[in-house]
């Protein structure tokens, strides 16, 4: 092994892959919306870092007490021992603090805290920068503990391992204000779906990014039509074990919020999850919020829609709504829900699509209210397909 394969797989066991469980919120919701996962990550390590009193401690603060409003238990290491406990007044009593007689021990106290399987979050306040073996053994620790580790150091950085997120606070315009950067593991622009990306199985195109289909790239396309289309296309080789093993970690994630989770084997990364029975612990609204926190620890524009029937709850999906939040469609509205679904949405042939376009014809419901026969004499066997489909 390879000198710079050694480091990439050492730094992939420290990041470590996503937890089942969602992110801590740190009870910011601005800064929530920029962590995987809607928080700090459990199962990983993070860090922030930020000279003396630019505010990560407050910061962490609100965080422990985040986390402890959620019935969670918390540890933190005072490394330094400088915590005031005048700063957390009606706080101190309820989370663990452990003062280490030498900051070198800090680690070996977070590898205590970890191993006990009792907190949810552990914090290391101050200490030297964690070496890369032990970053290592404290990130299968918190991996195996499904906990979240934080790390707050006063430098560049807190670990030489590779944390799985780091922040930076950073002073901005007048004294006494900063600024929070995630600069590594947050929801940024430069997630893989961003770019021109198309999985390769034989001669054909399998799937591709929402980038590549911005360039008109789609499936089953030869790769030398595709990079007709789009020249800095990238290939990669479709990978069955690696999918197979990304959709059972997914669905195991799942499962843990209903039990009925079921993956699409024609469209991988799509699943069918049950939402009936959840009534008395917060309805369907409440499980659906859910699944899209553990779905954007995979993907930060995963999508969630509720409804009475499979093809009501894909095509909410497909809604600009879904951008943003859960769709949840009323009991017994999917007929009136699919009736504005726009035709663009629907699939035909473009031709087909065209005649439609100058017929006046824009939604489902209007394809549905036309006359199956005059359908069928027009646009033959596709058109009643069609017509079936609305």
């Amino acid at each position: 092994m390879s000198l710079a394969a050694l480091r990439l797989q050492i730094a992939s066991v420290v990041a470590g892959a996503p937890s089942a469980s969602p992110g801590l919120p740190t009870g910011m919701a601005a800064l929530d919306a920029a962590l995987p996962g809607g928080g700090v990550p459990r199962g990983r390590i993070s860090e922030w870092v930020a000279p003396a009193g630019l505010g990560k401690t407050t910061l962490a603060r609100h965080l422990v007490r985040a986390t402890l409003r959620a019935g969670l238990d918390v540890a933190w290491i005072d490394a330094t021992r400088t915590l005031d406990p005048r700063d957390w007044a009606g706080t101190l009593d309820a989370i663990w603090v452990v003062r280490p007689p030498d900051p070198a021990r800090a680690p070996w106290c977070a590898d205590l805290l970890l191993r006990s399987g009792a907190f949810t979050l552990v914090v290391l306040d101050g200490g030297p920068v964690l070496p890369r073996p032990i970053a290592v053994r404290l990130a299968q620790l918190a991996r195996e503990s499904d906990a979240a580790l934080l790390l707050l150091g006063d430098g560049t950085r807190a670990t030489d391992g590779g944390a799985a997120l780091r922040l930076r606070l950073a002073r901005r315009g007048s004294p006494g204000r900063a600024v929070a950067m995630v600069e590594k593991g947050g929801v940024h622009s430069h997630h893989w779906d961003t770019q021109p990306i198309g999985l390769v199985r034989g001669p054909t195109i399998r799937t591709v990014t929402a980038q590549a289909a911005r360039q008109g790239i789609r499936t089953g396309m030869t790769l030398p039509q595709a990079r007709a289309l789009c020249a800095t296309l990238i290939a990669w080789p479709w990978d069955e074990l690696t999918l197979t093993r990304e959709i059972a970690r997914a669905s195991a994630a799942f499962l843990s919020a209903s039990p009925q989770v079921t993956p699409l084997r024609e469209a991988p990364g799509s699943w069918w999850i049950g939402a009936q029975g959840f009534d008395g612990i917060g309805g369907e609204r409440q499980l659906a919020t859910l699944l899209l926190r553990l779905a954007r620890a995979w993907h930060p524009a995963a999508r969630v829609a509720v409804a009475d029937t499979c093809i009501a709850a894909q095509t909410g999906t497909w809604s600009t709504r879904a951008q943003r939040e859960p769709v949840h469609i009323a009991p017994g509205e999917d007929a009136v829900y699919l009736m504005r679904v726009p035709l663009a949405l629907l699939p035909m042939d473009d031709e087909l699509r065209e005649t439609l376009r100058a017929l006046g014809l824009r939604t489902a419901g209007e394809v549905a209210a036309l006359d199956p026969l005059d359908v069928e004499r027009r646009w033959g066997a596709e058109g009643l397909a069609l017509w079936r489909l609305a």
